[in-house]
């Protein structure tokens, strides 16, 4: 009986690990998700609720003058989309699934690939693939985004 009894407790406390794993996924594809519509939106507000302020947080763009170095501080990285977003006539960028994510302790990596449309204004409309890595903290229930660099996929 204690031998089945320790492997019993065990599958149920290993059980619940997995639930729990499940979901914090789950909470990081929805961050991931609010990213982007926060990004498509146009929204610095709703970008201001998925990233982590105190952070240093760190963005590296695909394109533009943004992508010459990486952005650093949560004051650059808001002030980058408020100077790319007027560029555009349109922009939109989506996500294929699956959004692949690997959680640790405190911490998640999501990686997504990433259809592109934009129009620079005045310009012609491109579309790209993009590859986008972002790094998250678990802060107070919340996963906050503290890194996010996108790199277009080269032409083939």
């Amino acid at each position: 009986a204690g031998l089945a009894a320790t492997v019993t407790a065990a599958a149920v406390v290993g059980g619940e690990a997995v639930q729990h794993q499940a979901a914090d996924a789950d909470g990081v594809r929805a961050a991931v998700s609010a990213y982007y519509a926060a990004m498509n939106a146009r929204d610095i507000r709703a970008m201001e609720a998925v990233w982590s302020r105190d952070a240093e947080p760190m963005m590296i763009h695909p394109t533009g003058p943004q992508a010459r170095a990486p952005v650093v501080g949560w004051e650059a990285v808001r002030r980058s989309f408020e100077e790319a977003w007027p560029r555009f006539e349109e922009f939109k960028g989506t996500v294929d699934e699956p959004v692949q994510v690997r959680v640790g302790q405190g911490g998640a990596v999501a990686v997504a690939t990433t259809p592109v449309r934009q129009r620079v204004r005045g310009g012609a409309a491109l579309a790209y693939t993009a590859l986008a890595t972002f790094a998250f903290e678990r802060r107070d229930g919340r996963w906050l985004l503290v890194h996010n660099h996108v790199s277009r996929v080269p032409q083939q």
